[in-house]
This record gives C-alpha cells, structure tokens and sequence, in this order.
C-alpha cells in the first residue's frame, strides 16, 4: 500500500541525512547524467553531492527537503512537492531526471511521466534504479520491477538502455532517451539447461548491447534457470533435448525478428564490447568475436550472426557466414568454474563425455576428411587426457586441413604430447614445424624457449624468449595461451644470470616484479633482483638468503 506523506516525513525525521548513500550507486547514476538536471523524490538530496552539474531536486517530504537545504551544496535548488499526485511546474527545462529508488513507492506513475514530460527537453535522458525484483524488501513498495516489465512498461516514453553496474543483481539501472525510438538491433538468443548459477551474470552482461532476450530451457532442467530466465526475458520457451546444439539452438531463434542474433551460453558472460556497435553497420553477415575459456586459451567464433541464417553440426555447431569480419575487442569468457553449480557442472561433464566422441565420429565417418571434425575430437581428448587418442587425431588435421592456424594449433600440440612422452627431437620437431607455418608468433617463442631452458640450453631459450615478448601482427583465429609476462621474464633473468650478465638478469627479475601481480611472487622475483644486484652494484641492500626450497630457482 502507498505511503502519505507523514510516513516519509517521520521516515526522515528518524534517521540522519546520508541515510540512502551508496557511493557505488550514486557514482554509476552520475555517469549517465548531464547538464540541468531534476532529481524526482531526491529525498535529502544525496545525488547533489555527487552531481557537480545544475542540480535540482523535489520531494514530498517537508523533513527532507529542510536538511537538503541545511546540508548539500549552497547552489542546488530543493522543492517540496508531491510529484505523484500533484502538477509540478517550473519556467525551466532541464537535460535529465533522476528517478533513484522511487517508482516502487507509488501505485502508479502516469502523473510522475506526465510531469516529466511538460519539464524535460525533447532530447532528454530519464536515468531511474529500482529493486530488482523482489531482492530488496520494504514495507513501503508498492510494485515489483523486473527487466522484462520495464521494457514493456517504459518504452513508450523513449528507447531504453540496461547499465551493468556492480549492484545490478539487486538493483536495476536505465535510462530512457526521452522520445527517442528503439532500433531494435539485435536479440540475445540462449538454450539452457540447470544454468541458475550463471545466467543471469550472462544476460545482465548482454542488456547493455540487445534489444530483445529469448531463453529456451531444457525441459530436464531442475533448478531456478527457468525463473530466473523469466525475470529478464522478453520470451522463455522450452525445449526436449535430442542431442543436437544446432537443431536447439535453430529452434530458440524462430520468429526473431531483430537484424542481429548474439548467442551466449548460460555460464559466460560479456567481458568487454570493442567496436561491435560500428561493425554491426557493415555489409556483413557474422561478426567474429573473441572467446576465452577457463584455460586462457582463446579462440575467434562468430557468435553474433544475421537473423535467419540456420547452424550446422550437432556439436560443435557452426553457423556459415559467407560475408564476415572480427571484431577482436568485443570478448566472451566463459567461465564454468564459476557460473556453474559442481552438480550442473558433472552431469554436463559427463554427457560431453558420451556426446562428443559418438557424434564427431560419425561426422568423420561421414567425411574421413573433415579436418575440423578430428580437431575438435583431438581437443576432446585432450581435455579428458588421452593422448594417444589425441595424438592421432591432430596427425589427421596436419594431414587434410588447409587452414594454417588449425595446422599451427596441432603442431603445438603434437610437440606437448611428444615432449609429455620424453621424444624430445620429436616434440622439438613440431615446435619448429609450428613456428615455420606461422613465422615469429610470440606463442612459438614461448613454447620453444620454455623447450630449450627445460633442456639447460640457456642461449637458444634466451633468444626464443625474447621474441616472447613481442607482439603478434594479427589476432589469430585460435591463441592457445594468456601471456604470463612475469613467467617469461623470471626465465629470461635466469638465463642471464647463467651467463653471469647480472646487470641483465637484475633488470629481468625487476621487470618480473614489477609485473607480478600475485604478492608472494612479487616478493620472490624482487628478492632474486636484489641478489644479482648485489654482485653488480645495483642494490644497497645487503644479499638475500634464499630459502633452502628455492635454491634450485636461483642457480
């Protein structure tokens, strides 16, 4: 039931004049503001101490408003007024509204919208945060707000932007651009299956650049996926899995109508956006992005793609875009560990486990050419670490792929294997057959020097590690390690100081620590800096004693 105002006034008379700050929330809600701006139940008016524009606020309270004045910034302007019920008029216009934990006060808006309309510019921005759901109780909410009723609600007012801020799980923030349209762009497009962990990190990750979310759930599903799916869905369907990706995944796109698909998995997230926006206006019909899976291995897929075009494969899936670019900046991480439940997690597991070498063998059967079939069996096996298994796979793709990062990728793992086996020459002979498909990637620097500082060929490691440290040319389609630029330069310092170059080795270890985020590590590398400093003048400090358990490190 809504509150009068003798409720807020006593609410305001208990407790003290920063009772609603929240620096995060305030900070976050100023980025999106501008100009002269009007905050609509600003209660003592703590957005005036974050807002270093024109400000004005209004509330209902006569308590509020009078510690407004007394407290907040001499210039900020105060009114009381009951914007929910009553006309509010002022000569001026202003550039955006505030409407911060408001709207689940009051029974209806229709009045709030209709004042706001005679008071803002036509090309305004209404910036607005409510519960999310029903994640934060009070006795004075009147309405409940989720992602999919806002869209619903408020988007005849102007097109409606989500902001992903560090609070948005109990908390929603939008904002409205007064009376402008939505384009209608694109729809995030997800099946899911016992994915209530990570789902919605998924879609609050995706809000900020679709117009339109579809979930389709597995009718198996036993946990909250689907609930959790109806709070920010514009559609939830379900489906009966008949353990092909492609056809669920065809199925949960029908009748989309945006330009745009992007398809996320339940237990991944948007880690950054690039230039997608302005690659979406090309004349193309997939976009290629960057996916990096819980081992730092990275590879390019194209996951946004042109609505109507259809996938292929059971597993593995593949949608064929015959126009395409990449869009290197825009990167997914997914992320199992931990956007996904250790149960959701094991029966996964083990239905990949029968899945994947039954169906990409039939593949194969099929086409006992199908380079990309036995690339992804040889990566499925060596993630179960079979590697005899592996090992013949990857021979296959060497043998009929013609796509030089596949070939690369093979080499890099038939060498691993050879060298996990003791056939050194051999694991050496790959790593150089990599290195000469794809001539002076970092990667095979960092394979090859770590090869040789293993085998104590300290000057060869030293000239491949260097080369490490470089830069590719090109982002490549598959990147099969996170650069660890600590790591290298602990080698590179070793390498020195096997020379007795101590001045390079100090410079090494130094660069090391400076690069180590991890503070023991840190502490390790700067302690092996100051040793070899000590021999060539560059350290007051007195030598370090090593402990016993890392002398090896440092001989």
């Amino acid at each position: 039931m809504q509150k009068d105002k003798q409720f807020y006034d006593r609410f305001f008379t208990k407790y003290p004049v920063d009772v609603h700050d929240n620096s995060v929330r305030f900070r976050a809600v100023v980025e999106l503001l501008g100009g002269k701006c009007l905050d609509v139940a600003c209660g003592t008016g703590t957005l005036s101490k974050y807002y270093a524009g024109d400000y004005t606020g209004v509330d209902v309270s006569d308590v509020a408003i009078k510690k407004a004045k007394q407290e907040r910034k001499k210039d900020a302007h105060f009114f009381q007024a009951d914007f929910a019920k009553d006309a509010f008029v002022l000569k001026e216009k202003f550039d955006c509204a505030y409407l911060g934990e408001f709207l689940e006060h009051i029974a209806d808006d229709k009045v709030v919208f209709s004042n706001l309309k005679d008071l803002l510019k036509d090309d305004a921005r209404v910036v607005v945060s409510v519960p999310n759901g029903e994640r934060v109780p009070d006795e004075s909410h009147c309405r409940i707000f989720t992602v999919a009723s806002i869209k619903r609600d408020y988007a005849k007012y102007g097109k409606i932007t989500f902001h992903n801020w560090e609070g948005f799980h109990d908390r929603i923030l939008f904002s409205i651009d007064w009376n402008k349209p939505a384009k209608e762009e694109m729809t995030l497009v997800m099946i899911c299956k016992d994915e209530e962990k990570g789902i919605e990190t998924a879609i609050v990750s995706a809000l900020q650049i679709v117009d339109k979310v579809v979930v389709s759930v597995d009718e198996a599903t036993t946990d909250k996926t689907k609930e959790i799916a109806e709070m920010y869905a514009d559609e939830v369907r379900t489906h009966k899995w008949e353990s092909d990706f492609s056809k669920a995944r065809n199925e949960a796109s029908v009748n989309v109508k945006t330009k745009w698909i992007l398809f996320l998995d339940g237990h991944e997230y948007i880690e950054s956006l690039g230039g997608v926006r302005e690659k979406m206006q090309k004349d193309v019909d997939g976009i290629f992005v960057t996916i990096r899976m819980e081992n730092k291995m990275t590879f390019m897929y194209p996951r946004i793609y042109r609505t109507g075009l259809q996938f292929k494969n059971a597993v593995h899936n593949l949608v064929e875009c015959k126009r395409k670019l990449a869009e290197t900046g825009f990167v997914i991480v997914h992320d199992r560990d931990n956007l996904q439940s250790k149960e959701a997690a094991e029966r996964r597991n083990a239905q990949r486990a029968e899945m994947m070498p039954r169906l990409l063998k039939a593949q194969i059967k099929k086409n006992p050419e199908s380079a990309r079939a036995h690339f992804h069996l040889a990566n499925f096996y060596m993630t179960e670490m079979k590697f005899a298994e592996a090992l013949k796979e990857y021979k296959k793709v060497i043998k009929y792929s013609y796509f030089h990062d596949e070939v690369y990728m093979a080499y890099l793992q038939v060498g691993r294997i050879r060298f996990q086996n003791g056939q050194n020459i051999r694991a050496l002979f790959n790593f150089n057959r990599a290195d000469a498909l794809i001539p002076d990637r970092w990667e095979s620097g960092r394979v090859l020097g770590g090869f040789y500082f293993m085998q104590g060929h300290y000057k060869n490691a030293l000239r491949f590690l260097i080369r490490a440290l470089g830069q590719n040319k090109r982002h490549f389609m598959y990147e099969p390690m996170e650069k660890n630029l600590p790591e290298i330069w602990d080698m590179i310092g070793h390498c020195f100081a096997k020379f007795d170059r101590n001045e390079e080795a100090w410079e090494s270890w130094n660069r090391a620590s400076e690069l180590e985020t991890d503070e023991k590590r840190k502490a390790f590398f700067k302690k092996k800096a100051d040793l070899v400093g000590s021999l060539c003048g560059k350290s007051n400090e007195p030598p370090v004693k090593i402990p016993v358990e890392d002398r090896n490190e440092a001989q």
